[in-house]
Parts: structure tokens; C-alpha cells; sequence
């Protein structure tokens, strides 16, 4: 993952594919034309998606991944069973499942969690919560000022230490920033590398900051879907 910047955000939005959670036969894949261009998608959808009101995970990969790939990464059908959990087209579907509008969210790891970045600042109003992973602002960047023009939202961050990617440096920049902006109180210990910031607004920032390098920690699938069960819109 690069810095959330121009380059990025271009890159991503002319190419991300949809990652998805294992089990081949549970999956869908859909295609959609965007602007002309054709996109796909893998979806799973529990049974009772089009008659009972359900949660929306979208999750995005990383640079150089693809949707069956990162299948056997982000196993959120598996954790969240459920949701539905896709990329790309909310309108779409809401065409075809009944959404909770107050229980959408968006994750991704490294240019997906710049992706989810992103999303948060053009589509903010129509999230529960976010966790984007692998991913940070560049401090001393114009984009650092983006942070002030997010609307608070409950956050969860994945980082690595050792990431040679991105900076432990713009890490610690963007928690603090995040914080500020989302009013949060001194960060309480949850758990081995686990912290909680309470929000005064109710925008909690939660970090799960590994000692590891650039990669998706096994146990971090766990951890998103438990914050986002925990956080819906008023």
C-alpha cells in the first residue's frame, strides 16, 4: 500500500476487484458495466438476504491481488455468515437483497484499505464503521488535511510496526489525527496489541497495531467483523 494520494486513488479506482471469503460454492460472481467499463465481483449472500433485513461488508484488496486470492484472506462469509459481504455496487444490491441501511461497512487491506480511506471521505454518510488495514497518511502530504474532512465514524486500524510500506511514522500521524478529529479520550489497552480510544461523539477509534511488516494478521478477519457487529448508525 502506498499513501493515500492522487495515484493511488486513480489506481484503484480504474482497477480494484472485489476480495472475498472462501468457499467456492458460496460465491456468486457478478459483472456490472461502470462508466463503460466492465467490473466483477464475487458476492455471498446468506439464504435469507432477500427476505430479512441484512449487514453489507464491503471489502477491497491490495495492489497485484485478485478477488480469488484474497478469498482465502478476508474470510468474513466465515465470520460474519450473516452478512453479505461484496464489492462494488450498493445500488445494485439493493435491487437484489434487503440491506440495512444503518449496517454497511467497508474494509480492505493495504490500496484497498487506501481505497476504504477514500470511500470514507466521498461516501461517508452511508457507513456504520470502517477498517481499513495496511494503510495510512503521509504526514507533511496535502492529503493529511483530508482527515479534517472525514465525517466521524468509528475506525479500526491495522498496521504493522516493521511495515516497510507504511511508515510507523504516518501510523502514529493518522491515529492521533483521528482521534483528535473524532474526539476520543486516552487510548485503554484492549488486548495484546489491541488499544481503544472512547469517543465523546460516539466515533470510537480502535488500533491493532502487530509487530509484524506489511501483511493481514490471521486473527485480523476476527477483529473487523467483531467491531463492526458492535457499531451501527444512529
Amino acid at each position: 500500500m502506498l499513501p493515500i494520494n492522487r495515484r493511488t486513488s486513480l489506481g484503484l479506482l480504474a482497477s480494484l476487484i472485489f476480495l472475498l471469503p472462501c468457499g467456492a460454492a458460496d460465491l456468486k460472481r457478478n459483472t456490472w458495466k461502470v462508466d463503460g467499463i466492465e467490473r466483477e465481483a464475487l458476492i455471498y449472500a446468506p439464504p435469507q438476504a432477500k427476505a430479512n433485513a441484512t449487514p453489507v461488508i464491503f471489502a477491497f484488496h491490495g495492489h497485484g491481488g485478485n478477488m480469488n486470492q484474497s478469498s482465502h484472506s478476508f474470510n468474513y462469509q466465515a465470520q460474519w455468515p450473516e452478512a453479505i459481504v461484496v464489492y462494488p455496487l450498493l445500488a445494485s444490491l439493493k435491487k437484489d437483497y434487503r440491506v440495512v441501511e444503518k449496517r454497511i461497512y467497508s474494509t480492505g487491506f493495504s490500496n484497498g484499505g487506501g481505497f476504504t480511506f477514500l470511500l470514507w471521505l466521498a461516501r461517508g454518510n452511508q457507513f456504520a464503521a470502517l477498517a481499513p488495514g495496511g494503510a495510512a497518511v503521509a504526514t507533511n502530504t496535502p492529503e493529511a488535511a483530508l482527515i479534517e474532512k472525514l465525517q466521524p465514524k468509528p475506525v479500526l486500524l491495522i498496521d504493522g510496526e516493521k511495515d516497510p510500506l507504511i511508515k510507523l511514522e504516518w501510523q502514529k500521524y493518522t491515529i492521533a489525527a483521528l482521534c483528535q478529529h473524532n474526539h476520543c479520550d486516552a487510548g485503554q489497552p484492549q488486548g495484546e496489541y489491541y488499544t481503544l480510544y472512547p469517543s465523546k461523539i460516539g466515533a470510537p477509534v480502535m488500533t491493532y497495531i502487530h509487530p509484524g511488516g506489511h501483511q493481514f494478521p490471521h486473527e485480523a478477519a476476527a477483529l473487523v467483523v467483531k467491531f463492526f457487529k458492535e457499531h451501527e448508525q444512529p
